[in-house]
This record gives C-alpha cells, sequence and structure tokens, in this order.
C-alpha cells in the first residue's frame, strides 16, 4: 500500500539549515584563505610562462618553479625555454616543441638538442621565412603534465606545435611506476588532483606534506633513476591504462589545437634496442630470479652458439614474458647473421621490460593512429629514421647515448627527419619552397653550435655517472663493458683537448671521477683503466 512520504519536522528542517550553514561557512573561509594565499603569492605560479613587462617591450618567460604541482623538492626541474615575445613580429612563424628530456638535450651539452638544429634547418630549408622555435621541454615530464601547457601555449599566438613524448608515461608523474606523485592510475582521478594542485591551499599543504619527512629523516633524495622500483608487467592492468591515459591525453591534446587551428607534427618514439639490457624481467627458474642467471650461463657457455640458443629458448618456454632472455637471444641473432630476427627479439624485450623506462610499441602505435587525413595533424617517423640510419637497421649506442636519448648526431637526425614533413601541412604552402637540399650535413651543423671540447667532455662523465647509476638490481656486462668504452674514449678526447681545457677538466675533478668510474667496468678491463687514469692525472700540462 502506497503512503506519503513523511514530512520533516521543524527540528529536522533546523538541523538541516544548521549543516547547511556550516557548510557554506567553511567553504567561504577556504576561499578566503586560497584568496589570502594567492593575494600574498605564498605558492608559485602554475603557468608554464610568466609575461613580463620590459621597458621596451611585453616578453614572455619560462616559470622556473613550474613543476612544482609534479615533483618533490629536489627532484624539480627547470624548464629551458628562452623568452619570447608577447607580440608576435609579422610574417613570424611560431612553433612551440613540447616535451621531456630528449628536447632539453640531456646528456649533451647544452644547446645541442634537436630543436637547436630545428632552427638552424628551417633556415636553410625556408631562407624566405622567419621562424621562431620555443622549446618547452622539461625533464621527467610526460602527457598529463603536457596537456595543462599545451593548452597554455595555444594562447600564445602558436602557429605550429611539435610533440615529441611517450617515454615518461609509466614513470613520470601520476604513472604507475612513478616516484613522484601518484593518486592512483584513473584518469578521472589524475586529472581532479592536477586540478587541485592548482589551489594555492593545496600546494601549502602538499608543501607541508613534502618537509614533514625531510624534517624528520634529512633531505630529499636526489633525481636519480634508481627512484624508480615499481614494475609493471605488458598484462597487468596498470599498463593497459597507462596506454589510455596516453592515447586521451594525446586526444585532448590534439583537440585544444584542432579548436585554435594550430596544427601538430607529431614524432614517433625512438629507443635503444641493440645496446640496452632490460632493466627488470621475470624468467623462471631456469633464468633465476629477474634474469640474473642468464648472462652467467651465457658467459660459461663460452660462446657455443647453438647450445646458447637451445639455453635461451628453453628459459623462453619456462617463461615467455623474459626480457632479459630475449634481449641475448636478439644479440646471438644478430652476431650470427640474422638481423631481420634480432631486430624482433630486441622490440619484444623492450616492450617486455618490467621497468618501461622506454615507450612500449604500443605507445608509438598511439602516436601512428593520430595521425589525420586532413593534415591537421601529421606524423613524422622519427623511429623508422633513426632505424635507416642506424647499422642493421637497429637503434643502438651509434645514435643513442643511452636507453633513449639521442645523442648529438642523433639529435640531427631527429631535427631532419621533422623537417622533412613539415611541407605536409597546408599552412607550410605560405613558407615558399622548401629547399630540401638545403639542409647541410651533420659536420657543418655542428661547428654552427659552437660546442667547446670541455663541454663535450663533462657532459661525457655525467653520461658515465648516469649509466652506473640505471637501475638495475645487478648490473649487466654490456652495461659495465660500455662504461669502460666511455671511460677510454673520453681519456683520448680530453688528452685531445687545448692545454687550457684540459686543465679546466682536472681541475673539476673530472679525472678523479673517472678513476672511481673505472670500478664499475668488467674486472679484466679495471687495471688497464686506472693506469690510463693515472697517465691522465700526471699529464696536466
Amino acid at each position: 500500500m502506497l503512503t506519503s512520504a513523511p514530512s520533516l519536522s521543524l527540528t529536522d528542517r533546523g538541523g538541516l539549515r544548521h549543516n547547511l550553514l556550516v557548510g557554506l561557512v567553511g567553504v567561504a573561509l577556504v576561499g578566503v584563505v586560497e584568496f589570502g594565499l594567492r593575494l600574498a603569492g605564498a605558492s608559485p605560479p602554475n603557468d608554464l610562462f610568466l609575461r613580463q613587462d620590459l621597458e621596451t617591450a611585453a616578453v614572455y618567460v619560462a616559470n622556473p618553479q613550474v613543476t612544482h604541482r609534479f615533483f618533490p623538492p629536489g627532484l624539480r626541474r627547470a624548464p629551458v625555454a628562452a623568452p619570447f615575445a608577447a607580440a608576435k613580429t609579422p610574417g613570424t612563424v611560431r612553433i612551440f616543441v613540447l616535451g621531456a628530456s630528449t628536447l632539453v638535450g640531456f646528456p649533451n651539452p647544452p644547446g645541442t638538442g634537436f630543436p637547436k638544429f630545428l632552427k638552424l634547418m628551417l633556415a636553410d630549408a625556408y631562407p624566405e621565412q622567419r621562424f621562431e622555435i620555443v622549446n618547452c621541454g622539461i625533464t621527467a615530464v610526460n602527457s598529463h603534465c603536457l596537456l595543462d601547457f599545451t593548452r597554455e601555449v595555444l594562447g600564445y599566438d602558436a602557429d605550429l606545435l611539435i610533440i615529441y613524448a611517450g617515454h615518461n608515461e609509466f614513470a613520470g608523474p601520476y604513472g604507475p611506476s612513478t616516484p613522484f606523485a601518484h593518486v592512483g592510475n584513473a584518469r578521472p582521478l589524475i586529472r581532479a588532483h592536477m586540478f587541485l594542485q592548482r589551489s594555492y591551499l593545496y600546494s601549502a599543504l602538499q608543501e607541508l606534506a613534502f618537509a614533514l619527512p625531510r624534517w624528520l629523516s634529512g633531505p630529499a633524495p636526489a633525481f636519480n633513476l634508481q627512484l624508480v622500483t615499481e614494475q609493471v608487467g605488458v598484462f597487468d592492468e596498470a599498463h593497459a591504462t597507462t596506454v589510455d591515459n596516453f592515447r586521451d591525453n594525446l586526444a585532448d591534446m590534439l583537440t585544444a589545437a584542432d579548436r585554435q587551428n594550430v596544427p601538430v607534427l607529431l614524432g614517433t618514439l625512438v629507443s635503444n634496442l641493440k645496446d640496452f639490457h632490460p632493466l627488470r624481467s621475470v624468467c623462471g627458474a631456469t633464468g633465476g630470479p629477474e634474469g640474473l642467471r642468464i648472462g652467467e650461463t651465457i658467459v660459461g657457455l663460452n660462446g657455443h652458439t647453438g647450445a646458447t640458443e637451445n639455453y635461451l629458448r628453453s628459459v623462453l618456454q619456462e617463461a615467455p614474458e623474459c626480457a632479459a632472455a630475449h634481449f641475448e637471444l636478439g644479440r646471438l641473432y644478430l652476431g650470427t647473421g640474422r638481423p631481420a630476427q634480432a631486430r624482433a627479439a630486441f622490440v619484444t624485450a623492450r616492450d617486455l621490460d618490467r621497468l618501461p623506462l622506454r615507450a612500449p610499441s604500443i605507445l608509438n602505435q598511439v602516436v601512428r593512429d593520430a595521425g589525420r587525413t586532413d593534415g591537421s595533424v601529421v606524423v613524422s617517423d622519427v623511429e623508422a629514421a633513426f632505424s635507416d640510419a642506424s647499422p642493421g637497421g637497429i637503434v643502438g649506442n651509434e645514435l643513442l647515448t643511452e636507453y633513449l636519448h639521442p645523442t648529438v648526431r642523433g639529435h640531427y637526425v631527429l631535427g631532419r627527419t621533422l623537417v622533412t614533413g613539415l611541407p605536409a601541412f597546408a599552412a607550410a604552402q605560405g613558407w615558399g619552397q622548401m629547399r630540401p637540399s638545403a639542409i647541410r650535413s651533420f659536420e657543418e651543423y655542428r661547428a654552427l653550435l659552437g660546442t667547446t671540447g670541455l663541454a663535450e667532455a663533462l657532459a661525457r662523465n655525467n653520461l658515465i655517472l648516469f649509466l652506473i647509476n640505471m637501475p638495475y638490481s645487478s648490473p649487466p656486462i654490456i652495461l659495465r663493458e660500455r662504461v669502460a668504452d666511455l671511460i677510454e674514449a673520453q681519456i683520448d678526447a680530453v688528452v685531445g683537448l687545448p692545454a687550457a681545457q684540459r686543465q679546466q677538466f682536472l681541475g673539476r675533478g673530472g679525472a678523479a671521477f673517472l678513476a672511481q668510474a673505472a670500478g664499475f667496468a668488467p674486472g679484466a678491463r679495471q687495471p688497464h683503466l686506472q693506469a690510463l687514469v693515472a697517465r691522465l692525472q700526471r699529464d696536466r700540462g
């Protein structure tokens, strides 16, 4: 039998009004505190660029504190973008390049990243057109951060966006392997958290939360890949969710650009296949914990190809997802003249790495699928260009410094690949006739960069340190050999420096560092390396 709903008593109504009033007062107090914090400038601004009104003109400068939302203290990196005019010069094509540490040029000397090559190449390829390149690269950011930056830079009279990003989706902010801010993998929750992080009150509370551990246990750790420890398997739900998040973030970036009628050039991602051992593997009893037994067993087989291949296949029969076994199988195939099989094995090894610092194949597929037939979004196949420029079509140390960052020559290849994709845009028809033959050789452009031998030597030491700190549970022999090779190359390079630069290198502790780094090399090579370093230290002339 239906009855009417009971009506609220006067007491109930009074309680409801009281609760509503308390809630409104609470919201008002939060608003007052937020307004007061903003008025006092109690938190860093959130925008990537800040306007400065100079005597001559207004400019936008990179906000050095923009990453305060994404990283804890000690792990924050500032943008590298140079200031640009608020009012664009008529006739100028303004290009914003969005991405992470590859844009910064790490670990090479400053000013050697592909945005610099872009600027030089565009001036040659389109001599009648003036270009302005704004490098928005920031170390360790990913598509969650770049979505915010994309929406912002579209308001600065952009003519073209270039996006080269995707390697940091797992280990960057909000990713499942991140050592930074992590609130779960659900994108709506991540976006809500990022919205709250724009609040000055929330930011102040976040800084307090960061400060408490430092007060209790000392300074925060330095920026280091060894902070990345959370494993993600290719068949884990977190892996699939991360791919979906990247796809959705990229789609939102492209939608925002489309609304402003700004075309976008996307680059596929390149990573080291041939010369970078997977960081984490699951390899069963035959391969040992994380595949640690594989390298030892291969050494014990003394180069017997058939026995080595049989052993690796037995590991994969027990543990098909063992990235280390696929990698070693790739090396065996390459050494026995089977490059196609080698490349397939190396790709599988990368995609199965349980610390996915290198973008797996599926993320490149997302980038390729984002291209549009109307020419508003063009995909430049950087991965294919690097393969074409690599021995046997397999990318390795020839063009990459470690797991994914290009060498200076690699940046040249990346820049050239992007430039050759520009004629596909309708807007490019107004830039004049492109002259691809005017794009000069790597050696010619490198001479224009003006990098000193000392800067290259210091960068090489940084690379050696970076490799030594790779987050392996036990460093593989291929990494130790790579460090030994770099130490030898470094000593040769330093010996060839002008005396003043050599003295600066030694004065900054460069040789002392090499002596310490030599202890990371394979034992058989350590005495020779130590002798070379000692000779360098004695020869200070």
